[in-house]
């Protein structure tokens, strides 16, 4: 039966799965917990029973004490903050339902006393914790893909931290992060799939298959166009069992640095990232004119040929120089076309061929 003689003397004892209560096993104020057992492990996003009752100092269940007692993660706030504490009303003992979100070696629950029938105010025995448990992972079922700026957050709607994607140069690597994980973005460590990464970038180099080493593996990528409105990347598995695909979020790019002037004839147009065709179209250029003014354009690129608008293009000959296997071929005229060519020169040809 309930404590008769110290009525003051009551508290919260908290049950989770794989303990049972052992009432009269000593004293809460002893250092007396009333339960014995191991708490089983929980798995990520996967509902779970947590037993609450009102108990008399030697953990006997007071069958009449109603209270309102809320009961969360405890420090929820930082522990799992996507899962909120939940408040109950209930006489004796209750059940709360909880789906916890982000995996965690070790976590606990508290109980906190807000109303009705009075516990004993010394000490934290009108909010006693859990014992510790785990929380693990769940089945893969998903890719999470990282880009410089975001920083991953198991158990968020997201999976990410609040951030601003980090632009990137041209040309230049930069490191991509590809999760395995589950419904929740815990990393599942188990998964080794092949992960191939993709750009909508269409000159990002080829990229090879990398295997997940526990969850997770790192890409060096390269993206070769500029693009301030930003390219996405996403990754898909290639090998075991296929995995969600992930996307990023769109990621920025600026020129690289200056590395190489570019030559454009009448006809010609550039084709920023295409360092396979020099970074201009295919098409055979207009024919000159023995006599004629042809006017050449000369651009200062990065080396994957994106265009430096911010650099500063050499103003006149010699610094740069056009020259013709023409021997009487007269270059000159240099005039400034702005930002998108930065410099152009007249050749005055005396034979067909430039």
């Amino acid at each position: 039966q309930p404590d008769t003689i110290e009525l003051e003397k009551q508290t919260l004892q908290i049950v989770l799965p794989g303990e049972t209560v052992l009432p009269g096993s000593g004293t809460y104020n002893m250092g007396g917990t009333g339960r014995t057992g191991t708490p089983q492990p929980w798995t990520a996003g996967t509902t779970h029973y947590v037993t609450v009752n009102v108990v008399d100092k030697h953990f006997n269940v007071i069958p009449t004490a109603g209270v309102q007692v809320l009961t969360a993660v405890t420090n929820n706030a930082v522990a799992d903050p996507f899962v909120p504490g939940q408040s109950i009303y209930f006489v004796g003992t209750t059940t709360y339902a909880f789906d916890l979100l982000t995996a965690t070696a070790s976590t606990s629950f508290t109980a906190s006393w807000q109303s009705g029938y009075p516990l004993d105010p010394s000490g934290n025995y009108s909010n006693p914790p859990s014992s510790l448990f785990a929380v693990q992972y769940s089945t893969a079922v998903k890719l999470q893909v990282l880009v410089p700026g975001e920083t991953a957050r198991p158990g968020s709607p997201t999976g990410k931290w609040p951030g601003t994607v980090t632009p990137e140069a041209a040309g230049i690597p930069f490191p991509v992060t590809v999760n395995a994980v589950d419904s929740d973005f815990n990393i599942v460590p188990s998964v080794t799939n092949g992960v191939v990464l993709k750009s909508t970038d269409p000159y990002t180099p080829s990229l090879v298959v990398q295997p997940l080493q526990s969850g997770t593996t790192i890409f060096q990528m390269i993206f070769a166009q500029a693009n301030p409105n930003g390219w996405v990347v996403t990754a898909s598995t290639t090998s075991g069992n296929l995995l969600q695909n992930a996307q990023s979020a769109l990621i920025p790019v600026t020129p690289g640095p200056a590395a190489k002037l570019q030559l454009l004839l009448p006809g010609q147009t550039p084709v920023a990232g295409d360092i396979t065709h020099f970074g201009r179209t295919t098409h055979s250029p207009q024919p000159a004119t023995a006599g004629s003014a042809y006017y050449v354009t000369v651009r200062l690129t990065d080396a994957y040929y994106n265009l430096m608008t911010t650099g500063t293009m050499p103003a006149t000959p010699p610094n740069v120089t056009v020259t013709a296997n023409d021997p009487y071929t007269d270059i000159s005229n240099w005039t400034p076309l702005g930002e998108e060519d930065r410099k152009s020169t007249r050749l005055n040809s005396s034979h067909l061929g430039i």
